[in-house]
């Protein structure tokens, strides 16, 4: 799934080079927020996870018909962890099937991406306005199609290595 960009998110005009350099340099900017989590107490853990449950939900009801349909009937702004299993599940296979509907960016598709990845070099190289997209062979043997947008491409960066420390 992804999640609108933000407004300052550099330009897609940008060389891939200047692009990756202002990412680092955004990844390092939310590394010491990533860093003090660690401090947090339970009750602000849950607390947050809460929050982003909420805010996840909304936007993919919002933005995604796929999601709009299945999520019908849950209100995103009673929903807590408790209630998880609530919800539908979404499987590798469920992606890959309704890849264009799921996504939030309706300049985004199955088959733009495809084509992104397959033009891919030795180096990184963005999607659009900054999007990050991967490929996941699994243990599924599901082969997986994801896009990250800028911010949530730095939080994952930050997020893995906030585990080193």
């Amino acid at each position: 799934m992804t999640i609108s960009l933000t407004t300052d998110t550099p330009s897609a005009a940008m060389p891939d080079s200047l692009l990756r350099r202002l990412h680092v340099d955004e990844e390092r900017r939310v590394m010491p927020e990533h860093l003090q989590r660690l401090h947090w107490s339970a009750e602000r853990l849950k607390a947050e996870r809460r929050r982003r449950l909420r805010e996840l939900l909304r936007v993919a009801k919002a933005q995604s018909p796929w999601h709009r349909e299945r999520l019908e009937g849950i209100d995103p702004e009673r929903l807590e962890e408790g209630d998880l299993s609530q919800l539908p599940t979404m499987t590798k296979s469920d992606v890959m099937s309704n890849f264009d509907e799921i996504v939030t960016d309706r300049r985004l598709s199955l088959e733009r991406v495809e084509s992104h990845l397959a033009g891919l070099g030795a180096e990184p190289s963005y999607l659009l306005d900054g999007y990050q997209a991967v490929v996941s062979g699994g243990s599924s043997g599901v082969r997986g199609v994801f896009v990250y947008d800028w911010d949530a491409w730095a939080e994952c960066f930050a997020a893995g290595y906030r585990y080193l420390f």
